[in-house]
């Protein structure tokens, strides 16, 4: 499977202008609600963080569709108001799954949005944040959000990621490498471990969907993600959810 016909929200900085051209052809459609004083039409980027994002989601579900929804400004600064409407943009052009490897505060407007989305059955897929501490941010807080954290190549809770009672799964998050014009970026966080889950749902999505001959509905693909995790047995209940997600696996 490769995602196709699946549509993913990347709500972020954007994409790094010299590089949308390599994911030019996976781009739907993108609106910059920034305060960055780019026109609206302007959803590219001089940071890394949002194309990073996106290049993990093809590299999983190399067929999926993107629709860019940039939040943050190029120093990754924004609020979770303008999230918010980052992801009723995604809502209205229709996504499957809404990548948020966005941490912050809670907002009512933020809450409602995430509601929303689960009501339209869109999975919604955020970062529990990168202090190393047992805590919630948001929107991964919130119960119809799934929450990720990152795990090490050996198998322990990566010492950047946060965690809580209430997080869904781990994925790999450090010492992530991509390609820029300018040679490789190796970077770490739980913003790049979400990006793995929203790419490997896009993958469950099209599999279900073919198996059962119509439109799978959140709580069988979510089913099916948790089935595709497995208990790390040297990391607590609490520091990692359902467990790690299983790239071997997927179905």
């Amino acid at each position: 499977y490769t995602g196709k016909r699946v549509k993913v929200g990347i709500v972020d900085t954007g994409i790094l202008a010299s590089e949308i051209t390599k994911i030019k052809k996976s781009i739907v459609c993108g609106h910059n609600f920034s305060l960055d004083g780019s026109p609206r039409n302007d959803f590219t980027s001089s940071t890394h963080h949002g194309y990073a994002v996106a290049s993990l989601v093809l590299s999983v579900a190399p067929k999926a569709k993107l629709v860019i929804a940039k939040v943050l400004n190029d120093e990754g600064m924004g609020n979770p108001r303008r999230t918010a409407r980052g992801i009723r943009y995604c809502i209205d052009k229709k996504c499957d799954i809404i990548n948020c490897s966005i941490a912050g505060p809670p907002d009512k407007e933020l809450e409602n949005a995430i509601n929303e989305a689960y009501a339209k059955g869109i999975i919604v897929v955020a970062a529990t944040g990168n202090d190393g501490k047992d805590t919630i941010n948001y929107p991964e807080g919130y119960m119809s959000c799934l929450s990720v954290g990152s795990i090490s190549r050996d198998y322990h809770r990566s010492e950047f990621s946060n965690y809580n009672a209430f997080m869904t799964l781990l994925a790999p998050g450090e010492n992530i490498s991509f390609e820029t014009e300018n040679g490789n970026i190796t970077d770490s966080g739980t913003s790049y471990s979400t990006p793995l889950v929203s790419g490997t749902l896009a993958l469950l999505k099209e599999k279900l969907k073919c198996e059962l001959g119509r439109k799978p509905k959140y709580d069988e693909i979510h089913a099916m993600l948790v089935k595709n995790c497995v208990i790390a047995n040297n990391i607590k209940m609490i520091e990692q959810g359902c467990g790690y997600l299983d790239f071997e696996a997927k179905g």
